[in-house]
């Protein structure tokens, strides 16, 4: 598959999070670039501190980026420090960055297995061309095959927006430098944004979004609330709430009787349970949902917390107090 466009990046990461192809099968036309073309009286035809800044500080956060979404996902981040290159073509009355975006891409796509580190870049680099960050994700979203897979995309959006927010920062700073009768041409939309709108576009709202996990575990069941039709549950060194309302009136006789027999050995019972949490803002709620076997997209409860932002790390996760996830 060959990437000659913005659409073409999402079509491309979509087919990999399905299955449909390989991180080899691509090459990036050498005419994949980014256009900023300024126009107005800020531009006389030079490059000023301002440019050079912008350019800087841009290779520089996008780097960051990448190597924080590999560092998640637990890979050996691959340099390609060197190959984050820019054009410059400056007239009287205009100035054009060219982001060679080839040049940027292509190490990554071709060689990270990181769907975090991909969802990040592409993200960016759609930007870059022109698509609003709204677009580009809902157009994800609407490739996703199923119902999980779009979770799984809001899981990776929400995971690395604040990275995604950082990259974008110094175009966000050199856009707000540009008089009020400046306009900035992106190729991928062709409009000419003012400066709000530019500042705009570049923008990023990291506001959270409602997340669904699965998260089935062997968990210890060590404590049973039956006029509220909780449980307590503890798995490795992380407790918390959990209704089990949902369950089926079978697997209740079944999580009662196995803690009956617990008790009479003094010991609380471990149980493969299958659970889903959510996870809106500080809202957080936990339903037991089965007994029985881990279902396809299972994660880690551990996961599931880093992705949502109430850990930062594994370490901080096992010193969490109770997490009151049942809404008490």
């Amino acid at each position: 598959m060959q990437i000659k466009k913005a659409p073409d990046l999402i079509e491309y990461f979509m087919r990999v999070l399905h299955g449909q192809t390989e991180h080899e099968d691509i090459s990036i036309s050498d005419s994949f670039v980014g256009t900023m073309h300024f126009r107005g009286s800020k531009w006389q035809g030079r490059v000023d501190k301002d440019v050079a800044i912008f350019l800087l500080d841009t290779q520089k956060q996008i780097r960051k980026t990448y190597k924080k979404a590999a560092r998640i996902n637990s890979i050996q981040p691959i340099n390609y420090e060197k190959s984050i290159n820019f054009e410059l073509e400056v007239k009287d009355g205009t100035t054009t960055i060219v982001s060679i975006l080839e040049k940027l891409l292509a190490v990554p796509l071709m060689n990270i297995s990181s769907e975090h580190a991909l969802y990040a870049l592409i993200v960016i680099s759609c930007t870059i061309l022109g698509m609003k960050i709204i677009d580009t994700k809902s157009e994800l979203l609407r490739q996703a095959k199923d119902e999980e897979t779009k979770q799984k995309l809001i899981q990776m959006h929400q995971s690395v927006i604040a990275d995604i927010q950082k990259s974008l920062k110094p175009a966000v700073r050199f856009v707000k430098r540009m008089h009020s009768d400046d306009t900035l041409e992106l190729n991928y939309s062709n409009a000419k944004l003012s400066r709000d709108e530019a500042i705009q576009h570049f923008s990023v709202e990291c506001t959270p979004e409602s997340l669904t996990f699965i998260v089935d575990d062997i968990y210890d069941v060590t404590n049973v609330h039956l006029k509220t039709t909780k449980v307590t549950l503890e798995v490795r060194g992380i407790r918390f709430t959990a209704s089990i309302e949902d369950l089926s009136d079978d697997d209740k006789v079944a999580l009662f009787s196995a803690i009956d027999e617990a008790g009479v050995a003094s010991v609380w019972p471990s149980l493969a349970l299958q659970l889903t949490l959510s996870i809106n803002g500080a809202d957080r709620f936990a339903r037991v949902v089965g007994i029985g076997d881990k279902r396809p997209g299972t994660v880690s409860i551990e996961h599931a917390l880093f992705v949502s932002g109430i850990a930062d790390d594994n370490r901080q996760q096992r010193r969490l107090p109770l997490l009151e996830f049942a809404g008490d």
